[in-house]
């Protein structure tokens, strides 16, 4: 089930960059600029974000296979939708609703793990399910890409349904085959505001998820502007200094590779520590770098580092309601969006007026704290529960 779950997130994640290599393709097709075709990239993740908090306690409520099924069954009927789009603005909408439905996937995923792995195999477990999933925004450029080359941008999207379709039957005929659920009760979740003020009003809660917005804030924001860093300190081609980012994905996989001899042989509590001092030298680095290739190992290891952190905070998200975990993971994955989007525009602004050593090294030397801090503030919880 763990696979069939990361396979799904990793397809509804992969559907974010889809359009990504595709948009001159677009353009062509819809006889108009590049910049008016990005529409469609904008389109799917304003969906997916704007649609997080709804997902959550709906999965609270009626299971979370049961939905994430149905989910993966609407994004089948609209992306076909989107293959036969006529216009721009159809498939900007069309993509819109994508995210929108998608955006049940991922979080619903997480919560599923929650709910259902014990808590002492349950790091591993979502390492696992993290390291599948994120290849899907690695890979979704390039099968974009691939496709509309050797088919046609309509048959990238076919391909794209055809793989919903077989996780929406796969995960109801799980579903289906565990039996009758306990119903749910009237938890925190029972509806959205409710749900949003009682998780407010954990201590912890409030901790982790302003660390988790922290996190990507200080991290992916200055990973989303490194192309350009790259680019303008020594010349690169745009397309070339987006690869060498990209390999952050790679350390993420390696993370979870990584993640049964870690969790044996380093504390819990002190991988928070570990993983914002790696993820923390490697953006700092990236700011001093005297040659574009120091870029390829500084990206790998800041993404060994940021998952490292994360999915520590993944864990305590876990705990923190348990009778609503779709809840919490829905505003776990909000927080995420939210906060690489302040992320980007407060480096972006720094970077113009102050450069990007400073800029770098500031989030780094931030992504170091964070890490510590969390690393006492976890050990104290747990001296606190014991």
């Amino acid at each position: 089930m763990l696979l069939i779950l990361a396979t799904a997130a990793f397809v509804s994640l992969a559907g974010t960059r889809l359009c990504d290599a595709m948009l001159p393709a677009l353009a062509l097709a819809f006889e108009t600029g590049t910049v008016e075709a990005s529409a469609v990239v904008s389109a799917y993740a304003i969906g997916y974000a704007v649609t997080q908090l709804l997902w959550g306690p709906i999965g609270d409520r009626h299971g979370k296979l049961r939905v994430i099924a149905i989910a993966a069954l609407a994004c089948t009927a609209i992306t076909l939708a989107a293959a036969a789009a006529t216009s721009l603005t159809a498939l900007v909408l069309a993509r819109a609703a994508m995210g929108a439905t998608a955006a049940g996937i991922f979080p619903l995923g997480l919560a599923w793990i929650s709910d259902n792995v014990p808590l002492a195999q349950r790091q591993q477990a979502l390492a696992r399910f993290s390291g599948v999933s994120v290849f899907g925004m690695i890979l979704g450029p390039l099968l974009g890409g691939l496709l509309s080359e050797a088919w046609s941008w309509r048959g990238a999207f076919l391909v794209v349904a055809a793989m919903y379709a077989i996780i929406a039957w796969v995960v109801w005929r799980r579903d289906q085959a565990a039996g009758p659920q306990p119903q749910p009760s009237a938890g925190p979740s029972a509806s959205l505001v409710q749900g949003l003020r009682h998780l407010w009003a954990l201590p912890w809660a409030r901790v982790v998820l302003l660390a988790t917005g922290a996190e990507v804030a200080l991290g992916i924001g200055c990973l989303a502007l490194a192309p350009s860093v790259l680019h303008q300190r020594f010349g690169l081609p745009l397309d070339r200094a987006g690869a060498l980012v990209a390999l952050f994905g790679i350390g993420g996989f390696l993370f979870s590779r990584a993640a049964p001899w870690l969790l044996q042989h380093i504390a819990r509590p002190r991988l928070p520590a570990l993983g914002g001092a790696i993820m923390g030298a490697s953006v700092g680095s990236l700011g001093l770098i005297p040659d574009w290739g120091w870029a390829a190992p500084a990206c790998i290891l800041a993404g060994f580092g940021f998952f490292t952190l994360h999915n520590t905070l993944q864990v305590q998200v876990t705990q923190l309601a348990p009778d609503a975990s779709g809840l919490s993971f829905a505003v776990f994955t909000a927080c995420n969006f939210f906060g690489q989007s302040a992320g980007v525009a407060i480096i972006a602004l720094a970077w113009a007026r102050f450069g990007a050593a400073p800029v770098f090294l500031i989030c780094g030397a931030g992504l170091v704290v964070l890490g510590l801090t969390m690393n006492v503030l976890i050990q104290r919880r747990m001296q606190a529960l014991t």
